[in-house]
């Protein structure tokens, strides 16, 4: 959805540099195409953020919520018997918002997954070099096996969790 209030805003910021553009050079008709078409792009990326739900997010039965770094290493010993899907997210995060439909469905499914708020762990992100939201990591064996970031289409996720 955000990414297409950009779109949209950074088309409507186009159109207008084209229409409204000086008579002058095409370098300044450019120039103040481009400006106008970033500015919409602020734009629509400011109005797609005013519409962001606002409170935590709701992840769904199954879905272990982890505080802490005892925890994680907790849950790192627990991956030594099976792979275990671990998401940092925030609130605020469109695309954490998005996969949370699916983290459920993963574990109604019966995998295991767990989330750690990052806002509230940046000890345990800086220590695994976590620096963006959301992040996916992979425990399996009691070690980090994968690391990506963005979010991720629910057939990769049951991918990185074979």
């Amino acid at each position: 959805m955000v990414y297409l209030a950009v779109f949209a805003g950074v088309a409507m910021g186009y159109l207008a540099g084209v229409v409204f553009a000086p008579a002058g050079t095409a370098r300044a008709a450019l120039v103040n195409r481009a400006s106008l078409a970033f500015l919409g792009g602020l734009l629509g990326w400011f109005s797609a953020s005013v519409a962001t739900p606002r409170g935590p997010i709701e992840w769904g039965a199954g879905v272990r919520q982890i505080q802490g770094r005892a925890a994680f290493e907790a849950l790192k010993e627990e991956s030594k018997a099976a792979p275990i899907l671990v998401e940092f997210y925030a609130d605020w995060c469109p695309p954490c918002r998005a996969q949370a439909p699916d983290l459920g469905r993963l574990a109604q499914e019966g995998k295991k997954v767990a989330v750690v708020n990052g806002e509230t762990n940046l000890a345990l992100m800086q220590h695994l070099g976590v620096d963006a939201y959301p992040t996916t990591l992979i425990l399996k064996d009691g070690e980090v096996a994968h690391l990506s970031m963005g979010y991720k289409a629910i057939d990769d996720l049951r991918a990185l969790l074979r």
